[in-house]
């Protein structure tokens, strides 16, 4: 914020958040620390997350903020598949499961720590605000489960909340349309200098481990090389493109033949912790029906550290 402004006095710690009566004192102290003038003191997004969650499945909390049952039933199917969800609610173990085959994507914002460091952190949290509720309402309509979000990266999973012998081409239409409507997300909507976002993606495929981790915070986790691989191909990718893994590629292909078009060979390159890999990028697909290119980046190999 500019010196004098609301958001500056926050910052220099000479306005204060009032709490309301209403509101959880949970809430009202992760709040309080959001607005902590020193950075080091205020919530990560895993923190946030982690404190969400718990209170979503504290049954004497959800009993006094939520009397509605239905109301609390649905916000926890919301962030866990139904089947956990109902287990949980009912007080059952929620035992780890076996998945043959699954489609894991990731994206990361190009850029992030820059975007951090020279806007305030209320700006960023509305930019990721305005980015993620447009990936979550796509991935809704796609029917891809949102495992979360940490920080700027988003994670999804498709073929393993439900049967879906599609699940590699459902990831791959919600990858380009993710690429397509986060270029017309502005940065910030004060300044349309700072441009718009972009994302890089990256999918794979493969089986997975799935279980409810922890008592205290529950969290539904993915275990297995498979997780480690697409976090990979969207580390490798660039900016506005779409990376695959070859097993990727081959789903693809099995699953969606009409897409062959639009898979292009990146080549074999060094992909970190895995060795040289060939690997692939998925192009968008035009308006029009041709191709459309939405790289405006060039930079090879793995993101850069602080981004």
């Amino acid at each position: 914020g500019r010196p004098g402004s609301v958001a500056g006095s926050c910052r220099d710690g000479e306005i204060g958040l009032d709490e309301s009566p209403s509101t959880p004192p949970q809430i009202n102290e992760l709040l309080g620390r959001a607005w902590s003038p020193a950075p080091a003191d205020r919530p990560t997004m895993r923190e946030v997350s982690a404190t969400l969650l718990s209170l979503l499945a504290d049954e004497a909390f959800l009993r006094k903020y939520s009397p509605n049952a239905d109301q609390r039933q649905e916000l926890l199917y919301q962030i866990l598949p139904k089947r956990v969800a109902d287990k949980l609610a009912a007080g059952e173990k929620v035992t780890p499961e076996s998945y043959d085959e699954v489609t894991i994507f990731f994206s990361d914002i190009v850029g992030f720590t820059t975007i951090a460091a020279v806007l305030s952190p209320q700006k960023v949290m509305r930019m990721l605000d305005r980015l993620y509720a447009r990936m979550d309402r796509l991935a809704s309509d796609l029917r891809i489960f949102k495992v979360e979000t940490i920080g700027d990266a988003w994670m999804g999973v498709a073929g393993l909340t439900e049967q879906q012998t599609d699940h590699t081409k459902r990831v791959a239409i919600f990858a380009m349309e993710a690429v397509r409507l986060a270029r017309t997300v502005p940065v910030d909507v004060e300044d349309p200098s700072r441009g718009h976002v972009r994302i890089r993606c990256g999918f794979h495929v493969g089986p997975v481990v799935a279980s409810v981790v922890g008592d205290l915070n529950p969290r539904w986790c993915l275990f297995g090389d498979t997780v480690n691989m697409a976090s990979r191909m969207e580390s490798h990718s660039q900016p506005n493109r779409i990376h695959l893994s070859m097993q990727a590629k081959e789903a693809l292909m099995r699953q969606a033949p009409e897409m062959a078009g639009l898979i292009k060979p990146r080549g074999s390159i060094r992909i970190k912790g895995k060795g040289t890999l060939c690997t692939f990028f998925l192009v968008a697909r035009a308006r029009d029906g041709g191709e459309e290119n939405l790289s405006d980046d060039e930079g090879k190999g793995e993101r850069d550290s602080d981004e």
